[in-house]
């Protein structure tokens, strides 16, 4: 029988409120110089809110970009219940926030209350194909959404960089207020002394990891607990590789004597995986972006993980009937015809697709998943697992610092 290794987090989301920007506002891009770096003027905008008056339910508004980033757009789900909150909002094709000069180091959505209260819900961290995702709460019951560029995310006035509004929706549900709030942005440089010039900094990831103290480096990736791993001596092993064994153990597969490849080689996955592998006397073969016929040895797995970072890149010809495999690869597919070459068939996915725009793809195409005898779907597989492994060595961390057992 096929199992199927899925561990489900469940995310509550509730919403109210919305908001749109008056299309009175005005915005004047002026060029500073032949960088593309650009200096914003607007002193105020004013928004007309939509007031859920904490309503049951759900409903979506759309974003789109300003004059200063046309391209950007998003969508946003907000849901209340009981009063609280929550608000799903995803964005795409933004750039990074350095074209608008050194000192934008990221994004911020912002809440704008009728009276003007501009309130920071957070950070968006620009993903992986100019997307990013963020789930947020607030207490607001009218307001409308904003993105701007700041220098650090934990600023408390939105800059004039502002790079997305809100739109409502037709459908959108609420009640429109006759509101007609200004808030204030904050001018470029407002946050540094005149005339202070960036440069761009160049960082040493490999420096910054010896930085960290190793008995409290939680993510295993400190070369002192990498020796620890690759000698066998008690430590912390990095937090997916740690999963994907644990995994294995807790389904009760057995690993000793059994074929195992690793399709990929990264520091952080491939390698700890392949030595953990090898410290459950599995017999071990690594392979990578320039192996040669990779199938002809993915076929022989079996035990299959995959952590390559190339969407589907595992198909129903190279799988062995009855493999166990561990997809590690996440992978957003926007494009309708992408999604149809994954996912052809597959009427809940293609639902979800259709509200979101997106969806995720492992590095194994779904349709290998009917050759294996175990695997773990993407998402809700090796993902919850690697939260579970951090949780589980910071908790482990603590204890060797204090010399009990583990």
């Amino acid at each position: 029988m096929k199992k199927t290794l899925l561990f489900v987090a469940a995310i509550a989301l509730s919403l109210p409120a919305v908001a749109q920007t008056d299309s009175h506002a005005t915005l004047k891009v002026e060029p500073m110089s032949s960088t593309p770096t650009f200096r914003v003027t607007v002193v105020s905008r004013s928004v007309q809110a939509v007031n859920y008056q904490h309503r049951s339910g759900s409903s979506k508004l759309d974003f789109a970009g300003t004059d200063l980033m046309p391209s950007a757009n998003g969508v946003a789900e907000v849901n209340s219940k009981r009063g609280s909150i929550a608000i799903e909002a995803e964005f795409g094709d933004l750039q990074k926030p350095t074209t608008f000069g050194n000192e934008y180091l990221t994004y911020v959505l912002w809440a704008i209350s009728p009276e003007g209260r501009a309130v920071n819900l957070g950070e968006v961290l620009l993903g992986g194909n100019h997307r990013s995702k963020v789930n947020v709460t607030t207490d607001l019951q009218a307001f409308a959404l904003i993105v701007t560029a700041e220098p650090y995310y934990a600023v408390r006035q939105p800059s004039n960089v502002v790079i997305l509004e809100n739109v409502v929706r037709e459908e959108t549900k609420g009640t429109t207020e006759a509101v007609n709030a200004k808030y204030e942005l904050m001018e470029r440089g407002g946050y540094i002394p005149t005339g202070y010039k960036f440069d761009p900094v160049i960082l040493n990831a490999k420096l910054l990891l010896e930085a960290v103290s190793p008995d409290k480096d939680v993510d295993g990736f400190h070369p002192m607990n990498v020796g620890r791993l690759q000698t066998g001596q008690t430590g912390l092993a990095p937090c997916t590789a740690a999963g994907i064994i644990e995994i294995l153990k807790r389904s009760h597969l057995p690993i000793a004597g059994k074929n195992a490849v690793v399709v990929g080689r990264s520091d952080i996955v491939g390698k700890p995986t392949a030595i953990m592998l090898l410290a459950e006397n599995a017999t071990v073969t690594m392979c990578h972006s320039k192996t040669h016929d990779l199938g002809s040895f993915t076929r022989q797995a079996d035990i299959l993980v995959v952590a390559i970072g190339k969407p589907a890149l595992i198909t129903e010809n190279m799988v062995k009937p009855g493999a166990t495999i561990l997809d590690a690869g996440i992978n957003r597919v926007t494009d309708q015809a992408e999604f149809e070459r994954y996912f052809a068939g597959d009427a809940h996915r293609q639902e979800s697709f259709l509200q979101k725009g997106s969806t995720i793809v492992g590095d194994v195409l779904p349709k290998a998943y009917a050759l294996a005898g175990a695997y773990t779907p993407v998402p809700g597989g090796v993902g919850p697992l690697t939260i579970a492994m951090l949780m589980a060595n910071t908790v482990r961390a603590a204890r060797l610092r204090r010399g009990l057992p583990v």
